[in-house]
């Protein structure tokens, strides 16, 4: 999926070169590099990274089911790429197809939490507090996410979906930030390579949490303009800057008093 989102920008020289610089083909190049790169790298990359953490506790699961997973994932994510499109071609065949692929999708989140709830060791065997916090978040993101995808391919929800700058950028922070930040941020929590130990550690990733959550509420109060007035829209940007700035000041702590504790351990480790 990383190899085929490069299509995308591959296409931006042939399509400016022939003038087409404000046709819907240059925008269309840049949605199929988004969309196979945060619903189809990313988010792969992520479900693969999970079932290798699966095995690596030898936490025995279905591959029949696993199996099953993958194929929906897959053919859900290729199905969706014409939601991107609705922006550009509000046409039926695209709603229909990309509606498909988003309940393949969703299939297959529903087939991923029987496996969580089956496999609850997974969760009851870690005994760091914010493998488990960020796992939480990483899951309810995706799952919001996907359901999301499934709203977007409504006639009601166009509007929102594709002309709203904040609900695109809602979404993309969902999948960035809420998704794959988040269950990253968990293996490296999991795996020791960032030890929480100090309480500005424990404080770095709590400004990250916080840090997604209200910026995701604000933007995506901000994406439904017809029931705020001009002052709720003033303090959803400042909402939007002080929890930026929680971001900022979390990954600075996580930097300096869980990634450098970590290194500074292994080179205690390597010593003795």
């Amino acid at each position: 999926f990383m190899a085929l989102s490069c299509i995308g920008p591959l296409a931006l020289g042939p399509i400016m070169s022939m003038g087409l610089r404000d046709s819907p083909y240059y925008d269309m190049a840049i949605y199929f590099y988004l969309h196979f790169q945060y619903n189809g790298w990313f988010t792969m990359a992520v479900l693969g990274l999970f079932f290798q953490l699966l095995e690596d506790r030898r936490l025995a699961y279905s591959r029949q089911r696993a199996n099953l997973i993958y194929i929906l994932m897959v053919a859900g994510i290729i199905f969706t790429l014409p939601l991107s499109f609705l922006g550009i071609y509000d046409e039926t065949v695209l709603r229909v197809v990309g509606f498909a692929g988003a309940v393949c999708q969703l299939v297959a989140g529903f087939l991923m939490l029987e496996i969580l709830f089956l496999k609850r060791g997974l969760v009851t065997g870690i005994d760091s507090g914010w493998v488990r916090i960020l796992f939480l978040v990483a899951l309810c993101s995706w799952l919001l996410k996907m359901g999301l995808q499934l709203i977007s391919a409504m006639p009601f929800a166009f509007g929102y979906a594709f002309l709203s700058r904040d609900a695109i950028i809602m979404y993309l922070h969902l999948v960035f930030l809420g998704f794959a930040t988040c269950f990253i941020l968990g293996m490296l929590v999991y795996g020791r390579l960032l030890m929480v130990k100090s309480g500005l550690a424990h404080l770095g990733l709590f400004f990250i949490v916080a840090g997604i959550l209200f910026t995701e509420m604000a933007i995506g109060l901000k994406a439904i303009p017809t029931i705020l007035s001009p002052p709720v829209f003033q303090w959803l940007n400042l909402i939007i800057f002080l929890a930026s700035v929680l971001l900022l000041a979390g990954i600075l702590l996580i930097i300096f008093f869980a990634f450098m504790a970590s290194r500074q351990d292994s080179k205690a480790g390597l010593s003795t």
